[in-house]
């Protein structure tokens, strides 16, 4: 493994992705640490960062599509306007990070710690986040059409105002969490946790709950008419008033 300095590392992502992935290729299991380092605005698409060091950082509107992240620290990075589209993130570490106005279509966020991180205003859609833990996170006016949530924890979460439209919230912990005037419509709330959550002002035309689920929420007769329970099948709600 051969050994290279920090300003020539920097030199690589500034000028050309390409050569910071030629020398990561022979040199895999170096642990690199680019700590606080100003990386914003740069096209960074397809990069492997496997493991990397971005504690601090700032990426904000820098391009990391296709990159690979899988295990990155980012805690406390700035990814503020970043693109992330189809980026892999699986276990990385991006508690308290800013990812407001961020496009992460279609990222993979399977096991990864998002705790605290601003996601205010950011496009989720269609992203992969089993068994992340959102603790505490700011969704405010998110998109996270088709995302996948299962088992996924949202304990405190702010989601008022996002757009869950058929998202796949199974299993996933939404105690105390707010989806005032959420878009629910179609999503799966199976075996979801829902002690103390906000719904006012949610749509949750046709939205999926097990009778459990459902029997820890308050909704209007109106809304109870537009839901589905599922059991051993799927029932549309009629009789309840």
């Amino acid at each position: 493994m051969s050994t290279i300095d920090t300003a020539t590392l920097l030199r690589f992502l500034h000028q050309d992705i390409n050569l910071w992935n030629e020398w990561r290729e022979t040199n895999l299991d170096a642990k690199i640490s680019l700590r606080n380092q100003n990386l914003s605005e740069l096209t960074l698409i397809r990069g492997n960062f496997t493991g990397v060091d971005l504690a601090g950082a700032n990426l904000s509107d820098s391009d990391l599509s296709g990159a690979n992240l899988v295990g990155a620290n980012l805690k406390r990075a700035d990814l503020s306007g970043a693109k992330l589209i189809g980026a892999n993130l699986v276990g990385a570490k991006l508690i308290g990070a800013d990812l407001s106005r961020s496009n992460l279509i279609a990222v993979r966020l399977i096991g990864a710690s998002l705790i605290g991180v601003d996601g205010t205003g950011a496009d989720l859609r269609k992203a992969d986040l089993r068994k992340a833990d959102l603790l505490a996170a700011d969704l405010t006016d998110c998109q996270l059409q088709n995302a996948n949530l299962t088992e996924c924890d949202l304990c405190r979460t702010r989601l008022s105002n996002a757009n869950l439209m058929d998202a796949n919230l199974k299993m996933a912990n939404l105690s105390h969490a707010n989806l005032a005037g959420a878009n629910l419509n179609g999503a799966n709330l199976t075996a979801a946790t829902l002690t103390g959550t906000a719904l006012n002002r949610a749509f949750l035309a046709g939205a999926i709950f097990s009778p459990e689920t459902l029997g820890a929420v308050t909704l209007s007769p109106t809304v109870l008419r537009s839901l589905v329970v599922e059991e051993n099948h799927r029932e549309i709600i009629q009789s309840r008033s």
